[in-house]
């Protein structure tokens, strides 16, 4: 998850960007109470200020599509805007300071319970992650 402009947007001409920089422009978000719209939220939130949120929209397409029309600036994701970033039609905003977008997810289960293979599989997965560390 990064924030994305068009080609011709003033960011593209900054040393650096700032969140405070960022709610001053029109802000598409996509996807309302989404995990990606309150890890986005939360960023403003954090930092005091509140978003100038220009639209809303269901769907990262649309969010992409009106950003590529100059409508403003939006937060997507990189697998949806790859040919655009190869294309040289949006281009990625590094923010100052960088903005993580990683979120701690806990799960609560019984012990004891018949087995589920979701949770072998967190538990596998979180087993791998720590022998890489």
């Amino acid at each position: 998850m990064s924030l994305f402009v068009p080609s011709n947007h003033s960011f593209l001409k900054e040393e650096t960007v700032t969140v405070e920089d960022v709610s001053k422009q029109p802000l598409i978000f996509f996807d309302y109470g989404s995990i990606d719209w309150l890890i986005i939220h939360r960023l403003f939130l954090s930092n005091g200020v509140n978003p100038n949120i220009y639209v809303e929209v269901d769907h990262m397409e649309t969010a992409k599509n009106l950003v590529l029309q100059g409508l403003g600036i939006s937060f997507l994701p990189e697998h949806c805007v790859k040919k655009e970033l190869e294309n040289e039609e949006l281009f990625r905003v590094v923010m100052t300071p960088p903005v993580k977008t990683n979120i701690s997810i806990d799960f609560i289960y019984l012990k004891g319970k018949p087995k589920s293979v979701f949770m072998d599989f967190l538990k596998n997965k979180m087993f791998e992650k720590q022998k890489t560390e």
